[in-house]
């Protein structure tokens, strides 16, 4: 499993208590659905994720150096008509994303 579906769990079930650990996140593991992408995921298949997990939407910045801005790399148009909004931050080019929510 990649961090892109501990991110997505995490937001989903917030911890409690220790928000770090893994382990907190192991029971709901099967909640969504993540079968169908291939890891790292890259943002042009966020749709996809949308739309084997409806419940949920996905909003991705990225950082621009050169412009030292934030700008919307993805955003689902119908993210008012989904109950889970999850923002993710992508900061550099190569995939390496941290998740925020």
């Amino acid at each position: 499993m990649t961090c892109f579906k501990w991110v997505m769990l995490s937001a989903l079930f917030p911890a409690s208590a220790h928000a770090d650990r893994l382990s907190n996140h192991v029971p709901q593991e099967n909640a969504i659905v993540c079968s169908s992408l291939r890891f790292p995921v890259n943002p042009k298949h966020f749709p996809l994720f949308e739309r084997n997990n409806p419940i949920i939407a996905i909003h991705c910045l990225a950082y621009d150096d050169f412009s030292e801005c934030l700008s919307i790399l993805y955003l689902l148009p119908q993210v008012h008509l989904r109950p889970h909004k999850i923002s993710l931050l992508l900061l550099d080019s190569s995939n390496s994303h941290r998740g925020a929510h």
